[in-house]
């Protein structure tokens, strides 16, 4: 029995569950495509299946529905995987852990799916459904939304005769989508230089400490460069510094609740650290997984003078004084901390550039302070988050970018002697790489913050490339699909529904750029914190919209 056998509509839940045991992160649909796609063959339904793994089902029109004309439905199967810091979950082979709270389903440590998984449930439980009266249904399965939209830029509708379609990939009960922002990607790539601890770096803080390396004897400049890097090392401590607590959430639907983005926090406390004065050096920064989603922890391994510990613990608490007090009303949860680590345990595995898997001990080589201060400045200097509000529409952002990915490419070499341990006489250094989303609802406005990103960029001496660019999806001031879905919604539930334009990416912009004349509309059930592991959808919320779906296509 499954843990949502009992809830209604049955066919719903029961399909909603199946998928949650289908791992399905962007790039991974190809199992789920192929459980939609044998899902139509096994009902002798009309099934498309393309190389990307979208999928197109055709269930013709129901006796005496046969000369109206044909809905489309559409979702996407992707979803995005987050988890918690101390979640076992392998998103590449685990199902989902889900359970019900109340009115809400959850899954333990991880997104819930349900984004866009309810919508692949209603469309299945309605094609598995032989007493719906309806027209024509086309259902539209688009595989990588929440990577660039890459499944509905890359779909064949030529098979479709509708002009209407719904979209089931909205978060909120009573909100009808009628257009949203357009958006692209960006890719930042900065090249950054490392210097060995055996060097240059530690001659400056043996120097702080009153060593001069000139000043050394003849004898003791013969000892065993391991020896004595093992003696200087007592003047040096490995960390972690960490920034959690956060709230996270959607980069585009929730840019606009001041919660902090933690991978351009990080940037702003280590730059206050070594303005400070301390002699502490990043090793590696890393944070966020999804360009459309505010980061909520991030964290860099970093080097530091022994005797300094105990004040960059005292400074890290009083900035985490002040950002706590900046955001008490929109993420105070935000928690700073520094642990400390062993040489042992400062390990960066070599990923790119060196095929053999061998460890270069991270604590040995450091980004010079050049370098930290150049990607630092680069992370801070570039624009995050709000950027304009709409002129048109009160309370709506027109414009803005999202910080999503924070991460490093290895590009340095590995020692040739039997311990495969890097002394940072070879290191080269380290890629930055950071990934942006950037939105409006305004096009020319999209391309002048393109603009103006990557002028900012390359003046810290960066690459930029955009990719996965889709267009807004503009309001139309006539529609028979909106008008249709106002009017039984006010005779389901006596209230008028609010009819809105979104500070987010839908498939409905591209979708229509493939059907001239497309009317098309965005509805879903009350789902939360989507994009994080507190993500849960309302059942209640999501029985009632089944039903709203159903009154739609049967009307």
């Amino acid at each position: 029995m499954g843990v949502l056998s009992n809830l209604k509509p049955e066919k719903v839940f029961y399909f909603f569950e199946e998928l949650t045991r289908i791992p399905r992160g962007s790039y991974n649909e190809k199992a789920v495509s192929n459980y939609i796609t044998n899902f139509a063959k096994d009902r002798g339904l009309e099934v498309y299946q393309d190389d990307l793994y979208n999928v197109v089902i055709i269930k013709e029109a129901a006796s005496g529905r046969e000369n109206d004309p044909a809905i489309i439905l559409q979702g996407h199967i992707d979803m995005v995987n987050e988890k918690t810091p101390d979640s076992p979950h392998d998103f590449e082979k685990d199902p989902l852990d889900i359970y019900i709270d109340g009115d809400y389903i959850r899954a333990k440590g991880t997104t819930l799916g349900a984004d866009d998984g309810i919508a692949v449930a209603y469309m299945l439980a309605i094609l598995d459904d032989e007493n719906i009266k309806a027209p024509r249904l086309e259902m539209v399965f688009t595989v990588s939304e929440e990577v660039g939209m890459e499944g509905a830029h890359g779909v064949d509708l030529s098979k479709l005769r509708g002009k209407q379609l719904i979209n089931i990939d909205s978060e909120d009960e009573g909100i009808l989508l009628a257009g949203c922002a357009g958006g692209m990607r960006a890719e930042v790539r900065l090249p950054l230089e490392y210097e060995g601890v055996s060097r240059n770096v530690w001659n400056e803080l043996n120097e702080a400490e009153g060593v001069n390396e000139t000043d050394k004897t003849r004898e003791n400049s013969a000892v065993n460069e391991v020896e004595t890097e093992k003696d200087r090392s007592g003047n040096l401590k490995f960390g972690i510094i960490k920034i959690s607590g956060l709230l996270g959430g959607h980069s585009g639907q929730e840019i606009d609740k001041q919660r902090i983005n933690a991978d351009h926090m990080l940037a702003r406390v280590l730059l206050s650290l070594i303005n400070s004065g301390f002699d502490i050096r990043p090793v590696t920064m890393q944070g966020g997984g999804k360009d459309n989603a505010i980061p909520f922890e991030a964290t860099s391994e970093v080097v530091f003078k022994k005797v300094d510990e105990s004040a960059i613990k005292e400074k890290l608490a009083l900035i985490n004084s002040e950002i706590k007090n900046e955001y008490r009303n929109t993420d105070g949860g935000v928690t700073l901390s520094l642990d400390v680590i062993s040489d042992e345990q400062s390990t960066v595995k070599q990923s790119d550039g060196v095929n053999d898997g061998r460890q270069i001990k991270s604590g040995r080589y450091v980004m010079t302070l050049s370098s930290a201060r150049k990607a630092l400045g680069l992370i801070l200097a570039l624009p995050n988050g709000i950027v304009k509000m709409s002129g048109d529409i009160e309370g709506l952002v027109e414009t803005s970018l999202n910080l999503g990915v924070m991460r490093m490419e290895t590009a340095g070499k590995v020692a040739d002697d039997e311990s495969g341990v890097d002394t940072a006489q070879n290191v080269e250094g380290k890629t930055l790489i950071l990934t942006y989303a950037l939105r409006s609802s305004v096009g020319s406005a999209k391309k002048a913050l393109a603009e103006r990103f990557r002028l900012i960029a390359e003046n810290f001496g960066a690459k930029v490339s955009f990719h996965g660019e889709y267009p807004a999806w503009e309001y139309k001031e006539k529609s028979e699909l909106r008008d249709k879905m106002i009017k039984i919604f006010e005779e389901m539930y006596g209230k008028t529904p609010e009819v809105s334009v979104i500070h987010a990416g839908v498939e409905c912009g591209l979708l229509a750029e493939k059907i001239p004349g497309l009317d098309a509309i965005s509805y879903g059930p009350d789902m939360y914190d989507i994009h994080t592991a507190n993500e849960h959808l309302s059942i209640s919320s999501a029985a009632r919209m089944y039903e709203y779906l159903l009154r739609i296509i049967e009307s």
